[in-house]
């Protein structure tokens, strides 16, 4: 990896950990499965997510919004352990057609904790993410699937 891949990866990181006013954080998911097999995991459910479902925005923005498009990856650094991905909603129907997209976008950060033979316990593995206000729905259907595929 070059430096500026390196820089890349760094920025992406320091981003993904910049609080915006709107952003929903989950309290972190803690599995016991090894770094490895949690990350491919969660990258493949947010390539296999459909996205997000119709929502109505509210406020100013209160013309319905259409189910997203499906999660495209903006990034997977695996050895950062940094997943970045977004899907976009446009508004439904003829008022507010005009209207730009909604950009939904998530950043999943996995850690790994530790543990192992020399630890007396199995590998841990633990999941962080933080999106924009609409993905609650993606964020819990991750934590499940993962709860449900690892335990905890």
């Amino acid at each position: 990896m070059g430096w500026r891949q390196r820089f890349s990866a760094i920025l992406l990181v320091l981003a993904a950990c910049t609080p915006a006013a709107s952003d929903v954080r989950s309290d972190p998911v803690t599995v016991a499965a090894p770094f490895e097999e949690v990350f491919t995991a969660a990258l493949r459910f947010v390539t296999d997510d459909p996205g997000l479902p119709s929502y109505n925005p509210g406020g100013v923005n209160g013309y319905r919004r259409g189910p997203s498009t499906p999660w495209l990856v903006l990034t997977s650094d695996r050895e950062a352990g940094l997943i970045v991905a977004e899907a976009r909603s446009r508004a439904a129907g003829f008022v507010g057609s005009d209207a730009p997209p909604d950009v939904h976008q998530v950043n999943i950060l996995v850690q790994a904790l530790g543990g192992g033979a020399s630890a007396g316990e199995g590998p841990r593995t633990q999941v962080s993410v933080r999106g924009t206000p609409f993905t609650r729905v993606f964020v819990n259907r991750l934590k499940l699937a993962l709860g449900e595929r690892f335990g905890g």
